[in-house]
């Protein structure tokens, strides 16, 4: 499956740089293959560094539209700023581990329908 225009995108932006990091990651590779996504590793970090960025960008401006339309006390602002940092590092990890999800449910897939396989030979 070739990667869509959002990935050649991301990868546009981010690809140099992940090409540098991600150059002997073959943990990265191992898990992308196991999940049957079909991406170079690079490409994926690159699209997860976007996604990211902007999961970080939607969550500041709606905290900041919760500070213009609530007012809120100055207590509460404090604890409003952790809602976009806690929403990146979610959605960092999140696509970070979407790989060994997806690999594990596949995994689940294959032993519950692995016993049936033998009687769909008779």
């Amino acid at each position: 499956m070739p990667i869509n225009n959002y990935q050649k995108m991301c990868y546009r932006r981010f690809g140099k740089t992940a090409e540098y990091l991600v150059d002997d990651d073959d943990k990265m590779k191992l898990s992308l293959e196991k999940a049957h996504i079909d991406i170079r590793p690079s490409a994926y970090l690159s699209y997860v560094w976007m996604n990211t960025i902007l999961s970080a960008v939607i969550s500041s401006t709606i905290y900041i539209s919760l500070l213009v339309f609530l007012k809120p006390s100055i207590s509460m602002t404090i604890v409003l700023v952790f809602i976009p940092v806690i929403t990146t590092i979610f959605a960092y990890y999140y696509f970070m581990k979407y790989p060994i999800i997806k690999s594990k449910s596949r995994g689940k897939k294959i032993d519950m329908h692995l016993p049936y396989s033998f009687f769909q030979l008779f």
